[in-house]
């Protein structure tokens, strides 16, 4: 006598759960090293644009034979034409911060200072001497040194 067992299946076999469990861990493995990978991305990213800046602060104060000032304020900067007898006036503004869509992104000098003024003379020379600013996202950070030459170095990580 054949018996005819017919049972309802509902719910997922232990193998089934356990190869789904496989599948998100490898895209996880996958996954998570491409996270710091995009904060790199954007860290490199923001620091090569004030190291530009700062070239462009350099042309700019020998092409217009005047002293260029560059006033750091954390998480951004601006570009101001010097002027003795009268008001410095505004000529170039850079939110970082704004740009990159992170407000956690800072600019600082090698005292962690957010605020301090670079002087680009006519000969494109700098005053104060030597200045090192550093552009930090999160636990990263890029820096770049401008001797008081002129001369902007190269960016690299902090020692």
């Amino acid at each position: 006598m054949a018996i005819n067992r017919r049972t309802s299946q509902k719910g997922f076999t232990l193998m089934e759960i356990l190869v789904v469990m496989g599948l998100m861990a490898v895209l996880l493995a996958i996954a998570i090293p491409r996270m710091d990978l995009i904060q790199t991305t954007r860290i490199n990213g923001a620091v090569s644009v004030v190291w530009r800046d700062m070239h462009l602060a350099r042309v700019t104060a020998v092409r217009e034979n005047m002293i260029i000032k560059v006033v750091f304020s954390g998480q951004g900067y601006h570009f101001e034409r010097y002027f003795d007898d009268q008001d410095n006036e505004v000529i170039f503004t850079r939110n970082i911060a704004e740009e990159y869509k992170d407000d956690s992104i800072l600019i600082s000098n090698r005292y962690g200072n957010e605020s301090f003024t670079l002087n680009f003379r006519s000969k494109g020379t700098m005053n104060p001497p030597s200045q090192t600013i550093r552009v930090s996202l999160g636990d990263q950070s890029r820096q770049f040194t401008v001797l008081s030459s002129g001369r902007i170095g190269g960016i690299h990580e902090p020692t």
